[in-house]
């Protein structure tokens, strides 16, 4: 809650936070709806994986998910080969405002670069159902072109150097 306000502005009150699945709720913000909010965006991504050529199904999962966000999050935990999750060690907030979305964050991120990761638990489960949309393929298209493409940060140039940066930073 703390550091959401903190990233993102307003009072920590303001915040739901869930922690590792649905199930397991910090705390839940104002008027305790932390579980009731995710879950509708949950519903969402599940009308999105019913009807997935709908644009109106898309357009209400995106006034709930951060789109962006949740692809970026993705494509770093996958990247990475962060095998200490999907299944758990994730974090996701959402602000109780109007246009409140819901993030996701990565959290106890020690196991990257150490062998492959789990698709399918978790935020995977969720990507696997906007997977079918046209329009969310089309973003995470776009993400990856901007992210693995034309000196984007993780071609492998700008990892290369941002590795070597940080392992001059480390003290044996």
């Amino acid at each position: 809650h703390a550091w959401a306000a903190q990233l993102f502005g307003g009072n920590e009150d303001e915040y739901d936070a869930i922690k590792h699945n649905g199930g397991n709720v910090i705390s839940s913000g104002l008027g305790g709806n932390a579980t009731s909010n995710y879950n509708a965006m949950l519903a969402a991504a599940g009308a999105v994986a019913s009807d997935p050529d709908s644009l109106t199904a898309y357009a209400a999962l995106c006034e709930l998910l951060d789109v962006d966000n949740f692809i970026t999050y993705l494509l770093a935990n996958w990247y990475t080969g962060n095998h200490d999750w999907a299944h758990k060690n994730w974090y996701a907030t959402h602000r109780n405002t109007p246009d409140g979305k819901w993030r996701f964050h990565s959290w106890d991120a020690e196991h990257t670069l150490e062998g492959s990761n789990e698709v399918g638990e978790s935020p995977s489960d969720i990507h696997s159902r906007l997977a079918r949309n046209a329009e969310y393929r089309m973003r995470f298209a776009d993400l990856i072109h901007r992210f693995f493409f034309n000196d984007g940060p993780l071609t492998s140039v700008a990892t290369a150097e941002r590795y070597k940066a940080r392992m001059n930073e480390v003290d044996r």
